[in-house]
């Protein structure tokens, strides 16, 4: 019997109202039995008998509606009526309250509205009690001869010490299973906030992976097509390439918007301030966005003042992101028409300007009642008209969510079936305030001598050592690297490559981070201790599927020298690689000292110089204390048209 009814007010299906009403009938229903023993003993049983039965029968009534219909409002307000129109004032009357106790139930009464109603009906029986228990004491004061005398003291004094004892312990259990229930509230939405936080690692873990596997074969996708626009001379093979470039990187950008919002629910996303130029972002943004308006056949305008900064300092990843969404919401929505890209700026101070975009078109429009729902995830306003239009729905709410990271602001105006703009301002930092110059649309406008591939350097003398478990990967980043003429050498795992560190020096080794059994942090670890490892000082630069702001969170704290994200782009791998290797293994070509070219020159200043410090003794150092404090040795170098190679066994 005990534990039906622990069972029945512990069940985790009731609401905490729920469970307080039915320990209150519980306990007012012990009481009421109680209650009627203490009259009889008092020797007023038939006094108080009619509104004990009253209150038998308002308990009962509760009983059955609470446990059996579960009609808690029904109940509660039923209980609440009888107590305070006519079991405690009735209780006042026969008891004589003055001189008993009765005048205390007043109180249960008070607690008992505050547990129970919320909002207006707790307003309605708040009054209800101060109204009835005003009234009673007024008739009380006003008809003494109501108040019916208790027999003796001795019989005021109990009834007294009963109401006290029974109101005080009835709101003491009350607050203690209160507190339970909430213990038991919080013990449950802890358990389930860890089991959240399981499921979103757990998630966050698949995205991880699933990138890893997508951006594979986009890797490759990428990789090989810039092969094409590198080695073709026909211009028309050479634009077709060129929208295969633009269209992977539109499939990059719908993976990116899908780990973007895992970041984003747990709070990882960061922002990555960088230098980038003005134009080139509007640039790969309007070759992005022009092969799927020229699809549609819709027009596409840009109106970009040209007194833009050249170079500005921001996420430059996020803020064409932004754009990018919003333009391809814009053509994805327009069925003819045109869509229009317009940037102008509002200086903030002498460092720093307010870029403000808008994206116009003349598709369908929003309208009014669903412009609320506009950012919400994987939400689609109109979903009748829009059924046939491709699309998760996460792009305006990435978006959204992108521009409050970087302080700024985005608004919309449409009308619906003529036309939507949304209105991006952004905040964004000066670094080079020479005007951008004036965008064209088109690419046969462009110069194509400066968007085809020119190699940056040429390092014969330079040994580079990839790492990567696809074959395909590597062989694409080799691809890359052959115009510098660079020798170059692949590994399949991390336990191939410390065989081939322990045989020749490289300069720079590229590796994965993601590889099966050793992945690229271990493999960095064995080979800054390797015994009589050549390569315990080279620089490894790391290469992963991760976002920029996780990559180097990756490559610093695991003492990576460098990082890129894949897919792989040819002219920021070389970049890297420069920026990493002896100076005296650089062949420079003679138009990359041109002052035109700041890159080259900005990369040569900031370049490190290594010393190299070499011995012909042996350490008279013990092995042991070698190993205690991780002093690392450096032996003389032999080099031979095989390779260099140390004075010890391999000699």
């Amino acid at each position: 019997m005990l534990k039906k009814i622990k069972y029945a007010i512990l069940r985790r299906d009731l609401d905490l109202r729920e469970r307080i009403f039915r320990i209150i009938i519980l306990l007012g229903s012990f009481q009421a039995l109680v209650g009627m023993i203490e009259c009889i003993f008092m020797k007023n049983f038939f006094k108080v008998l009619p509104v004990l039965l009253i209150l038998l029968l308002t308990f009962a009534v509760g009983l059955i509606a609470t446990f059996k219909y579960r009609k808690i409002d029904f109940a509660a307000s039923l209980l609440g009526v009888f107590m305070i129109l006519v079991v405690f004032p009735q209780m006042f009357l026969q008891n004589n309250a003055l001189n008993g106790g009765s005048s205390v139930w007043f109180v249960l009464e008070i607690v008992y509205v505050f547990l129970m109603f919320q909002g207006k009906k707790r307003v309605l029986f708040s009054l209800l009690c101060i109204g009835s228990t005003t009234s009673v004491y007024v008739y009380a004061y006003l008809h003494p001869e109501a108040l019916r005398p208790l027999e003796s003291r001795l019989i005021a004094y109990m009834d007294s010490w009963f109401g006290v004892i029974a109101v005080g312990f009835t709101s003491g259990i009350i607050l203690v299973f209160h507190k339970k229930f909430y213990e038991m509230e919080r013990q449950l939405a802890e358990q389930q906030r860890e089991e959240l936080e399981k499921v979103n690692q757990s998630r966050n873990t698949f995205f991880a992976s699933m990138s890893h596997e997508i951006r594979t074969p986009i890797n490759t996708i990428v990789g090989l097509n810039e092969m094409i626009m590198r080695e073709t001379g026909g211009q028309e093979t050479w634009e077709y390439a060129k929208n295969v470039q633009n269209a992977s990187k539109m499939l990059l950008s719908l993976v990116n918007d899908i780990l973007d919002l895992s970041q984003m629910e747990v709070h990882k996303m960061e922002i990555v301030p960088v230098e980038y130029e003005t134009e080139t972002m509007f640039r790969e943004l309007i070759e992005m966005i022009h092969v799927k308006a020229q699809e549609k056949k819709l027009e596409l305008f840009v109106d970009i003042d040209e007194n833009l900064p050249s170079v500005l300092y921001g996420d430059v990843k996020r803020v064409q992101q932004v754009f990018l969404n919003l333009m391809s919401n814009a053509v994805k929505y327009t069925k003819e028409g045109s869509v229009t890209l317009s940037a102008e700026m509002d200086s903030i101070s002498a460092d720093e300007i307010l870029l403000k975009v808008a994206v116009a078109d003349t598709g369908i429009g929003i309208r009014k009642e669903d412009l609320e729902y506009l950012y919400d995830t994987f939400k689609r306003v109109d979903n009748k008209t829009n059924i046939q239009i491709e699309g998760s729905g996460l792009g305006l709410s990435i978006a959204k969510q992108l521009v409050d990271l970087m302080s700024g602001e985005i608004s919309v105006d449409s009308i619906y079936t003529k036309g939507t703009t949304f209105y991006v301002k952004l905040p964004q930092k000066i670094v080079q305030a020479e005007p951008m110059g004036k965008l064209s649309l088109y690419a046969k406008d462009w110069d194509l001598s400066k968007t085809r591939y020119q190699k940056s350097f040429e390092a014969p003398e330079a040994r580079v050592l990839i790492v990567d478990d696809n074959d395909m990967n590597s062989m694409v980043e080799a691809k890359l690297l052959a115009a510098t003429k660079m020798q170059i050498d692949r590994a399949k795992s991390g336990k191939e490559c410390l065989e081939l560190t322990r045989k020749k020096y490289y300069h720079v080794i590229l590796m994965d981070y993601m590889m099966p059994e050793m992945d690229g942090v271990e493999t960095l670890n064995q080979i800054r201790k390797q015994e009589n490892g050549l390569c315990r000082d080279s620089s490894v630069i790391v290469l992963s599927a991760n976002s920029l702001s996780d990559g180097k969170s990756l490559y610093q704290d695991n003492s990576f020298d460098g990082f890129l994200e894949k897919p792989i782009q040819g002219e920021r791998l070389e970049s890297e690689i420069l920026r990493l290797l002896p100076e005296e293994v650089v062949e420079y070509r003679r138009d990359e000292f041109e002052a035109e070219n700041h890159e080259i020159v900005r990369i040569r200043r900031a370049k490190k110089r290594k010393i190299y410090i070499t011995t012909d003794c042996v350490s008279d150092l013990s092995d042991e204390l070698l190993e205690k404090y991780d002093i690392g040795l450096m032996y003389l170098y032999i080099k031979t048209d095989r390779g260099r190679f140390t004075d010890t066994r391999e000699i």
